[in-house]
């Protein structure tokens, strides 16, 4: 569009056209005056009508207005048409809104696909016929207004399946966690860093994680320990050091909890959750140096999810009370990560996941301090 698309005599200066705020709201734009006052007439009972005679003009009312339907006209002065619905059509804001092409019947049929293709739902065509434009407005005015209400009816039912998977999700993981776990607090810290992780490991390293995954993932890993339902609690909850026996049963959590998922995809279908569930569930205690269980897989033999939730459960184990350890401090728990101890040792994280860690270490503390 050029700064001024048309031109009016005074009493056709753009404006709009008030009525009951109850009323479906039109964008006028056309170029003939003659025709921009039949249409007026025609509608202005019916609709709220809007006129634009500028780009500027045209992108003020879909701002401040957000039209329920526009009627553009394909032979504007100076100023071609299609190329005016292809700028709306760009704005995603504007892009559902429904454009009526006002045109002749001589037009050929290869411009008449181009509106299609440009995203124009209809024509109507020259000279205009009262009904039929009626009928014709009122019928995408109407296709529209089911269509947003449909879209509200499938975001709320989205909503509710998500609310109802993830209740299902911290309801299996709850039965493993509550008997050496406090009630909950395990799961939502896992989730949350977990979700710090990934997130800044997408920011870091955008090639090796999409955004897309960051939320599959951190609602995927409050399952990870979810084999601990077949571990004793004489084991579980053991104060002392574990024998050698003790230690073979706990390494086979991983395996049980895998397992126990991928039967329940067999029942449920596949599903994004779980299937990054259980390849967290089977290699969370996988290291990156080779030295982890159940495999011994080394660097990205290791699923990157798995990957990531080996160090929110690192951090979180080495920050909270164990049966056979107190609470360490974050400064603690990051020096250790860092630099290793008897147990820990650096080269056991993947270093991208690591890299994520140092950089995110104020919000997982931050969040750790929170009562």
């Amino acid at each position: 569009m050029k700064e001024h698309l048309f031109s009016y005599p005074d009493s056709l200066e753009p404006r709009r056209i008030r009525r009951a705020y109850t009323m479906k709201k039109i964008l006028i734009i056309e170029s003939s005056p003659s025709l921009l006052t039949l249409l007026t007439e025609i509608l202005e009972h019916i609709y709220e009508i809007y006129i634009a005679t500028t780009e500027n003009k045209v992108f003020k009312v879909l701002e401040s207005e957000r039209p329920d339907l526009i009627l553009l006209d394909t032979l504007l002065n100076d100023t071609d048409g299609y190329a005016s619905l292809a700028t709306v059509r760009m704005v995603h804001e504007y892009s559902q809104i429904p454009i009526i092409l006002i045109t002749s019947l001589s037009q050929s049929d290869n411009l008449k696909k181009k509106g299609f293709e440009l995203g124009a739902v209809d024509y109507i065509y020259k000279p205009i016929d009262t009904e039929e434009l009626k009928r014709r407005v009122n019928l995408h005015i109407e296709l529209n207004t089911h269509k947003h209400a449909l879209e509200l009816i499938i975001q709320s039912r989205t909503r509710e399946l998500e609310q109802t998977k993830k209740a299902l999700l911290y309801s299996m993981a709850h039965l493993a966690e509550t008997r050496d776990h406090p009630t909950g607090e395990h799961l939502s810290r896992i989730e949350h860093y977990t979700r710090l992780l990934a997130t800044e490991v997408s920011r870091l390293f955008p090639e090796s994680l999409q955004k897309e995954q960051i939320e599959i993932i951190a609602q995927s890993a409050v399952l990870h320990d979810i084999g601990k339902i077949s571990t004793p609690d004489h084991i579980l909850l053991k104060s002392s050091p574990l024998t050698i026996e003790e230690t073979q049963i706990i390494q086979k959590h991983p395996l049980i909890g895998a397992d126990s998922i991928r039967k329940t995809i067999m029942l449920l279908g596949e599903n994004p959750l779980l299937s990054v569930a259980a390849e967290i569930a089977e290699s969370h205690h996988e290291r990156y140096d080779g030295s982890g269980y159940p495999y011994g897989l080394v660097g990205e033999e290791i699923p990157l999810s798995a990957r990531i939730v080996s160090l929110a459960d690192v951090y979180d184990a080495l920050t909270s009370e164990r049966p056979y350890k107190k609470a360490y401090s974050h400064e603690k728990a990051l020096s250790i990560i860092l630099h290793g101890d008897f147990r820990t040792k650096p080269e056991h994280f993947c270093p991208i996941v690591l890299q994520a860690f140092i950089s995110v270490s104020k919000n997982l503390k931050d969040f750790m301090q929170t009562p």
